[in-house]
């Protein structure tokens, strides 16, 4: 999906300036950015039928869920 990359990292930048190991970091971070992404389906942002779509990330969805 579009904005994984950014989101992942950013994740672990805040997690690991949280004070989390690299490690520790990723294994909380990886579980919510696939939740984010099968969120992001409802955010209902752009045409999913397209073969070229690659759908938004719901940064948000731990908090609305």
């Amino acid at each position: 999906s579009h904005g994984t990359g950014c989101t992942l990292s950013s994740a672990l930048a805040t997690l690991a300036g949280a004070g989390l190991s690299w490690e520790d970091a990723l294994e909380q971070a990886k579980p919510w950015l696939a939740a984010a992404m099968r969120a992001g389906e409802a955010l209902a942002v752009g045409d999913a039928s397209r073969p070229t779509w690659h759908g938004p990330v719901d940064h948000g969805h731990a908090y609305r869920g």
